[in-house]
């Protein structure tokens, strides 16, 4: 693993742990970067629905995991095309 994507992957680990552990603190820091526009009931709600499907390792890399979220983007419109010819790759695939 290259050494930039190794220190992103170990502070998204950091981060990740934290978000877990002080929810409440972790949501104080997200709103006070702009209160106005992101304090308010959808975030709230979102904020409190999203943290339970936070990977608790997101460095470890699961295909199938990837190509479900990436299935379920296109159905639900988010993502508008699906791009065959990049793959996933990570030294860690289960």
């Amino acid at each position: 693993m290259k050494r930039n994507t190794k220190n992103f992957v170990g502070a998204l680990q950091q981060a990740t742990e934290y978000l877990n552990a002080h929810p409440e603190e972790s949501w104080q820091l997200f709103v006070s970067y702009k209160p106005t526009e992101l304090d308010n009931e959808l975030n709230r709600r979102a904020w409190k629905d999203t943290l339970p499907y936070l990977s608790k390792q997101p460095g470890s890399f699961n295909k199938a995991n990837y190509e479900k979220w990436r299935t379920f983007m296109l159905q639900q419109g988010v993502i508008e095309i699906q791009n065959s010819s990049r793959t996933l790759r990570h030294g860690a695939e289960k």
